[in-house]
Formats: C-alpha cells, sequence, structure tokens
C-alpha cells in the first residue's frame, strides 16, 4: 500500500469518525438543552415521554413529545423537540403547549447556516405566543418574514401547523 493511499484512509476513517459522533451525539445535546430551558424558565418539575405511534398523521421521525410536569406531578403542558429544513441545513426547535394546546414558548435550539438565523430573535418566534387553533399560521398573513430567511420562516411555519394538528390528539 502507498503512502499516499494509507493516508487518505486515515483521513477517510477520521471524518467518518469524526461527523458520526457528532450526529449520533447532537440530538441528545437539544433535548437536553430543551428540557434544562423548560425547568429553568417556566419551573417545569419533570417530564413524561409520551410515545407517537408512527401511524398517526401529522407525525415525523424527528419529533419527541413531552408532557410537563408541575408541583406534586401536576400537568402543565407539553413540549415538542423537533426539527424543520432551512434552504441548505436542518435546525432544531422546541414548541411548549400549555394545558390548553396554546403555544407558551418557541424557540430554535441550534441552527448552523449562514443565513436566515433571524428566526432564533425572540421577537420573531413571539408572534406563535398563544395561538390555540391549528393551522392559524401563516407566512405574510399573520406571521412576518425574516430578512434573507424566508425559507427556513416558511418551514418552520409548516412545522409548528403540523406540530399543533398532531398536538390535537392530546386535548381532553
Amino acid at each position: 500500500m502507498s503512502r499516499t493511499n494509507l493516508l487518505v484512509k486515515l483521513m477517510l476513517v477520521f471524518v467518518l469518525f469524526l461527523f458520526g459522533n457528532w450526529t449520533f451525539y447532537a440530538p441528545d445535546r437539544i433535548l437536553d438543552r430543551a428540557l434544562r430551558i423548560v425547568e429553568k424558565k417556566h419551573g417545569a418539575t419533570g417530564f413524561e415521554n409520551l410515545p407517537i405511534e408512527p401511524g398517526l398523521p401529522d407525525y415525523s421521525v424527528t419529533d419527541r413529545v413531552y408532557k410537563v410536569l408541575g408541583q406534586l406531578d401536576s400537568l402543565e403542558g407539553f413540549l415538542v423537540v423537533s426539527s424543520a429544513m432551512g434552504r441548505f441545513d436542518p435546525f432544531d426547535f422546541m414548541i411548549l403547549f400549555n394545558r390548553e394546546l396554546e403555544i407558551n414558548d418557541i424557540r430554535i435550539l441550534a441552527y448552523s447556516s449562514d443565513f436566515g438565523g433571524g428566526i432564533s430573535s425572540k421577537g420573531w418566534l413571539s408572534q406563535f405566543v398563544v395561538r390555540p387553533s391549528p393551522d392559524s399560521f401563516h407566512y405574510g398573513i399573520n406571521i412576518d418574514g425574516v430578512s434573507g430567511g424566508t425559507l427556513s420562516s416558511k418551514s418552520l411555519i409548516l412545522e409548528v401547523n403540523r406540530i399543533s394538528r398532531l398536538m390535537k390528539g392530546y386535548e381532553k
């Protein structure tokens, strides 16, 4: 084996190891960050994983749904952690619903693209807060766009509408 072939193979192993580990552990870090935010900012005392059956309408394999528990393990709401696609790169977000399935908080947890980062701003995300009905968000009608983030904002709006429909299955 020539020296060049050996070097190429070593670089390939290094790259596979580097990216393989990042993609393998990144979802856990994203979920941990979401849980810490809800504990700190909203006073949650615990979480209970709600498994979603893949046959449900509006289900995505990236969805992770949790009951948010308060004092004495009372139901305070629901937390959904999921992903959406920007122009080139996926990004992760969380939505916190209250017991009435109104959005209490929405945050971008990880956004790696060079463009469209404006969707992470609290001001832009506040447009989603406390709107109860599914499919109530429409780009350019009741949700303003973001300069440089048209595709990311449209993608997030579609995901919020989809997740709102999914959560209707948890209504009392």
